[in-house]
């Protein structure tokens, strides 16, 4: 790499790589020179930062106790020299002990060499001098391998290579290969729930992976166990063990239960890692078995409703010790099949109705579940902003009873039974959220509406995105029963953690005044107490909702940082979504900072400028739109774009967004970009001219321009030199794009390198900023 090419030799060297350096920035945009300067010292351009920084994909155990200290190890990749560990509370704090990697190929090759020549010289000594092998054949070998370089570590390491290479079972994953030892201590003032933590090294900061705080006492699994159980007798109960799952792997643990007793057995698994990228279906499928003391099977569970976490409710029949069984469905298993299993007499939620509220109200909530302390809470929502919020109740076990509420600004009525027809119907009057439930595989609920010709009306369910257990479908019927619209499932992105959309939007246009009718059951012909909804029927509310991944972004001040941005448009908002920062320091700039309309991703640019610290900040981003004469104001919820099961992508909210800031040792350009509130006017057809600001001199051997991921039809033409600085020429082909077309255009920044004995090579090394723009029609064309 051009950092090594010049790595210095001695003072002479040195200086002349600064004069060279010297003289080629003066001809170079301030990105430009500070991308090749980060490559000339060895400091990863763009690409690499994102490549090399670390990544976490378990942390083993994933919680602790409060008031505890105890020793965790964190699997990854690129791990070497983290040197911290970033959590989101200040009472948790970790301290690495110790770090671990997979042998590499030539060390691999290099130890079976010096082990061949150590049973060589051992042997040889053996039989030259036979009364050695009275001391130990074992201590002959530790001495003569001491001797020639090689530790007991290295062999333990290489035996460890051997174990997985030879099991058909296991295959080595880089992703996890690497570790971490790190020592926790949770302070007694920190409440139990999910925090997040993350690492850092002199590369940038990690992904968020979850860790989990408890109030009960706290195992980790001996194995082996597989045909064993481990005993829980004589620990506190109620308690929480932690395990992990290895290919075939089968966790037991035994316990005494007393007659009457009504145990949670909840497994969280997925709850800690929500998706993986190389496994189907996506996770850790956890099954949960309990055997009685006379070996049979009594209770079995491989999910919780729609949650793949299993929890088994038992209400124990006879005295005895009992045997809980944790396995992969598929036997499958590997480092990252994390899991924490409470087993206690604990309260635990099945259900809460409503599932929501007014803002600005006080709530009452009907609580259903297994060891409650009581069946009624009330819930305040007087202050706070509409949408979910997580209601935790920490007295009750902290996140194993976290309970999703949303706030909304409609008034809130109850259902009321019969209206299971047409001729039954409940009325109702103006624009309302009506909460209701499902309570039998036969019940459907019917509401009616008057509308007038030419109305449009919303019929919008939450149940599935609360924790409801209902798979709903919506109908909309005239006054003669015919169906007018209706709807299963729809998708809504802001749920990442939902793999089955279950519940049902419908936007409907009156076509003459009258009654209509909205008709809601469960398609799946389940009901219950716990299948609870609430119904928006309201005229449609423009809005939006509004992510950007990563949530950590590792950036060097002066080179551009690409940041994806998704938008959720609601009834009918198709406006454009402008960005901007929020409390951020000085000197950071967005570039391309809008969604525009007809779009829902777009990629931004985030610069740093040079003239601040290094160190982590928050991110947050501000998002406005103008609709129907009102501004509609959204903070940005900062996500990690996870794969499932080498296909699907979601979106999953992270604690907040980070951005990790390097720094340079020479050069530092400042922040520039283009506003998306004036974008670049393409003519379909014709040419634009993007102009670069503080350009001087020519363009650098070796840098060449590229689009990345742009609309057919757009492309580059010249750069060149303008009266002002560079000028950078954008084409529009009329035969493949049309006028109204906006949207961002990312210009990639490539290096060739030349490997001797092969042609040359385009490396992507950074980004420009984002350069907004908007297709129009020619000049002169009306």
């Amino acid at each position: 790499m051009c950092g090594d090419q010049l790595a210095p030799v001695g003072n002479n060297r040195v200086g002349s790589v600064r004069k060279a350096m010297g003289s080629l920035l003066k001809h170079m945009t301030p990105i430009l020179a500070a991308v090749l300067v980060l490559l000339i010292l060895g400091r990863p351009g763009l690409a690499q930062v994102s490549q090399n920084s670390p990544r976490i994909g378990y942390v083993f155990p994933a919680g602790g106790q409060i008031g505890s200290t105890f020793e965790v190890t964190i699997g990854g990749q690129y791990l070497q020299g983290v040197d911290k560990v970033l959590v989101n509370h200040p009472g948790i704090q970790f301290t690495v002990v110790d770090y671990s990697r997979p042998l590499t190929q030539r060390e691999i090759n290099d130890l079976t060499q010096k082990l061949q020549a150590i049973r060589e010289k051992v042997q040889e000594l053996l039989r030259s001098q036979p009364a050695r092998a009275r001391s130990g054949t074992q201590a002959l070998f530790q001495k003569v391998a001491q001797e020639m370089g090689v530790s007991m570590e290295q062999i333990r390491a290489l035996e460890e290579y051997r174990r997985i290479r030879m099991d058909p079972k296991r295959q080595p994953n880089p992703q996890i290969a690497e570790r971490l030892v790190a020592e926790v201590t949770v302070a007694a003032d920190v409440p139990p729930g999910q925090y997040h933590i993350r690492v850092k090294s002199r590369n940038g900061v990690s992904n968020p992976i979850i860790f989990q705080v408890d109030v009960w006492p706290e195992v980790v699994e001996t194995e082996p166990n597989d045909r064993e159980a481990m005993s829980l007798e004589g620990l506190p109960g109620p308690l929480i063990v932690n395990g992990q799952i290895m290919p075939g792997d089968v966790d037991r643990f035994q316990l005494p239960l007393r007659k009457g007793q009504k145990i949670v057995f909840a497994l969280a698994g997925r709850a800690i890692t929500p998706y993986l990228a190389d496994a189907v279906p996506g996770w850790f499928q956890a099954v949960l078995s309990l055997d009685d003391p006379q070996g049979r099977q009594v209770a079995f569970a491989d999910d919780w409703r729609f949650h793949p976490d299993p929890v088994l409710l038992f209400e124990v029949p006879q005295d005895g010790l009992y045997t809980v069984t944790v396995t992969d469905a598929i036997y499958r298993g590997r480092e990252d099949f994390v899991y924490r299993l409470l087993i206690g007499q604990v309260p635990f939620v099945t259900g809460i109705f409503p599932l929501g509220g007014q803002i600005g109200k006080k709530v009452p909530v009907e609580l259903a579940g297994w060891n409650l302390p009581k069946s009624r809470i009330e819930v305040d929502l007087t202050e706070g902003e509409p949408g979910v919020r997580i209601l935790q109740l920490f007295q009750w076990g902290g996140h194993w009873n976290r309970l999703p509420f949303v706030a909304d600004t409609l008034p809130d009525i109850q259902e009321a039974e019969p209206n299971d027809s047409l001729g039954t119907a409940q009325r109702i009057k103006g624009e309302v959220i009506v909460n209701g439930k499902i309570s039998s595989r036969e019940d459907v609920d019917v509401f009616r509406i008057d509308v007038k010709a030419g109305e449009e009306w919303v019929a919008e369910v939450m149940a599935r995105r609360l924790g409801s257990p209902l798979d709903s479908v919506v109908r909309v019927l005239d006054a003669e029963g015919n169906v007018l619209t209706s709807n299963d499932d729809f998708d809504d992105k802001t749920a990442g953690l939902i793999t089955h959309q279950a519940d049902s939007y419908v936007c409907i246009k009156a076509s003459k005044s009258g009654p209509i009718f909205i008709q809601l059951a469960d398609i799946q012909r389940q009901g219950g107490e716990e299948f609870a909804y609430r119904l928006r029927i309201s005229r449609p509310r423009p809005d939006f909702a509004i992510r950007f991944a990563p949530s950590t972004l590792n950036v060097t001040p002066g080179v551009p940082m690409p940041v994806h941005v998704w938008v959720v448009r609601k009834d009918g908002f198709e406006g454009d979504i402008f960005l901007e920062l929020k409390d951020s320091p000085s000197g950071w700039r967005l570039s391309g900072n809008w969604v525009p309309s007809g779009q829902d991703h777009i990629v931004i640019t985030l610069t740093v400028g040079g003239g601040g610290s290094a160190g982590e900040y928050p991110l947050k981003l501000l998002a406005r739109a103008e609709w129907d004469g009102k501004i509609i104001e959204h903070e940005a919820v900062a996500c990690d774009d996870l794969m499932q099961a080498f296909f699907y992508r979601h979106l999953v909210p992270a604690d907040q967004g980070l951005v990790s800031v390097g720094s340079v040792r020479r050069f530092s350009a400042p922040a520039w970009g283009f506003n998306a509130s004036s974008p670049v006017k393409i003519p379909a057809g014709g040419t634009a001219e993007v102009r670069l600001p503080d350009v001087r001199g020519a363009l650098g051997q070796g840098i060449k321009l590229q689009l990345r991921d742009a609309p057919e039809g757009l492309s580059l033409g010249e750069l060149r030199e303008g009266f002002m600085g560079r000028v950078l020429e954008v084409k529009a082909d009329a035969e493949k794009i049309q006028p109204g077309l906006k949207g961002n255009l990312l210009v990639e920044l490539l290096m060739e390198r030349a490997v001797r004995g092969m042609p040359p090579r385009l490396i992507p090394v950074g980004v420009l900023p984002a350069i907004p723009f908007e297709v129009v029609e020619p000049a002169g064309k009306l």
